[in-house]
């Protein structure tokens, strides 16, 4: 298990405000979920989830699944899938999956979507790492035919079209009021993680009731939102305001922190880092393609990750709600064991 020492987090923890507000504290609360992208490294932050879960079944039943207590789940890439997954309603409309259900997708189907083989030089260099066929086939029987705008808990899945070379959102509040955004689920995942080098890019289209088509080639959100929390953030304050923004509550922002409880689970640090002596003589290849890892790709998603829990950080503490806010993130000197894509058996239960 990891030791509290291993745990790098930025603010106080929320329990103890979820555990002292009242039921009329909870209808006010927006509760939010916002998983980073990590491959995977997915394992951390559901592991976190699985503690969560037994510790919401003690105190209100076995019954009960975390999308009962968060209202949006946001996540990149793997905390795509993580948050997908947790909002599957079964025939009954309750959650179809529990955060364990996730580990063992995780522990069965891993070594499958990551499957080690040898692969030629060029043909790493030239094409993706590993086939999405696989990962297809998963989502397909896990969430088959859910449209986003039928999730249990609102998602929030953030994407990136390179034929529009600009970021798409994709929200189960903006599926109900727009045809062409409610895409299949599993569609959307896919998009979401299809890391460049690793999956080849995701071509789908949605179909509105007059016959408008309209196409998304999507890949992984993490090329500019792995750490997706601010982007849950704001999108909740917009959705779920009580009262327009104007002159007389220019505010709003800091006392709109106030009704947000937001739980951030990062995938553990870096794995590597790099000398700059040895890396000022790299070209091209060398930043793209280097010790079967993508340096240019880790630096930007760990940079991204840290600067939006900096931001949040302050924002919260500067609002005088720093309470409201915990990122829970592994440090660096225990995720080693568990590289992006290694993902046989032997190495998960080490990790875990």
């Amino acid at each position: 298990m990891t030791e509290v020492s291993d745990v790098c987090s930025s603010s106080a923890c929320l329990i103890d405000v979820n555990r002292n507000g009242s039921h009329k504290d909870r209808d006010r609360t927006t509760c939010i979920l916002s998983i980073d992208g990590g491959g995977i490294r997915g394992i951390i932050p559901t592991s976190i989830l699985i503690f969560l879960e037994e510790q919401l079944q003690l105190l209100d039943g076995e019954h009960v699944r975390l999308a009962d207590y968060f209202d949006l789940m946001a996540g990149t890439s793997t905390g795509g899938l993580i948050a997908g997954i947790l909002s599957v309603p079964n025939e009954e409309g309750r959650p179809k999956f529990e955060a364990n259900d996730v580990m063992k997708i995780y522990f069965e189907q891993g070594p499958i979507i990551f499957k080690k083989s040898f692969v030629p030089f060029l043909k790493q260099i030239r094409g993706p790492k590993y086939s999405a066929t696989p990962l297809e086939g998963i989502l397909q029987e896990n969430l088959k035919e859910l449209r986003m705008k039928d999730t249990l808990s609102e998602i929030l899945i953030p994407t990136f079209d390179i034929k529009l070379m600009q970021p798409t959102y994709f929200s189960t509040r903006e599926a109900r009021n727009d045809e062409s955004k409610n895409a299949y689920v599993r569609d959307v995942l896919r998009g979401t993680s299809a890391a460049p080098t690793y999956f080849p890019p995701h071509l789908f289209k949605t179909i509105s009731e007059n016959g408008t088509e309209r196409n998304f080639h999507l890949v992984d959100g993490g090329v500019g939102i792995n750490n997706p929390t601010h982007l849950a953030i704001f999108h909740s304050l917009y959705h779920h305001r009580k009262q327009p923004i104007t002159n007389c509550n220019h505010n709003y922002l800091g006392e709109g922190c106030k009704d947000l409880l937001v739980l951030s689970l990062g995938t553990g640090k870096v794995t590597k880092s790099y000398d700059a002596n040895i890396s000022r003589n790299w070209g091209l290849i060398s930043w793209v393609f280097n010790d079967f890892h993508a340096p240019i790709i880790e630096i930007v998603s760990e940079c991204s990750n840290d600067v939006v829990d900096y931001n949040i950080s302050s924002f919260f503490k500067a609002s005088g709600n720093h309470f409201n806010y915990l990122r829970v993130q592994i440090c660096k000197e225990i995720v080693p064991r568990i590289p992006q894509t290694t993902s046989t058996r032997e190495c998960l239960k080490d990790s875990i």
